[in-house]
């Protein structure tokens, strides 16, 4: 299941149009499932 909120989108969005770097944590067994940090605050 995919999950967005839309205040987490605006921010990526905004970090993409300035080229600021996004962080992401994935699962090794299961690459499929990722973790955005800072969209959890």
């Amino acid at each position: 299941m995919n999950a967005y909120q839309p205040k987490a989108v605006a921010f990526y969005q905004a970090r993409l149009a300035s080229k600021q770097p996004v962080f992401m944590l994935f699962d090794p067994a299961q690459p499929k499932r990722a973790l955005f940090p800072e969209a959890l605050v």
